[in-house]
């Protein structure tokens, strides 16, 4: 259960900093105005680094499961086991990103 728990926090990790890295690098070469309207560009490169601080609190929040190892005292937050099925939901979201730096990098 721990594991699985770190796996989640893992992937959380991975495609919130993916998203959040796409957004600054976008921006910087200037090809983020392909993806958006300029009017809301301001807003998007915002949005970038709070997509980051999620991100830095997903891997808090897996390095603090792996170092504590036990379970929380309320069990308030209801992870699914890693399976298929929150695989493909995790790839649903973490494909957008790879297209992205896929195209970018051409």
């Amino acid at each position: 259960m721990i594991l699985s728990r770190m796996l989640h926090y893992a992937a959380r990790f991975l495609i919130l900093y993916g998203f959040a890295w796409f957004i600054l690098t976008a921006s910087r070469s200037g090809l983020l105005l392909l993806y958006i309207e300029p009017s809301i560009q301001r807003y998007v490169v915002w949005s970038a680094f709070f997509l980051y601080a999620m991100a830095v609190y997903q891997i808090y929040l897996a390095v603090v499961n792996l170092w504590t190892r036990r379970q929380a005292a309320c069990e308030c937050e209801d992870l699914p086991s890693f399976r298929l099925k929150q695989l493909a939901i995790y790839a649903g979201f973490a494909l957008p990103v790879i297209l992205g730096l896929a195209v970018r990098s051409s």
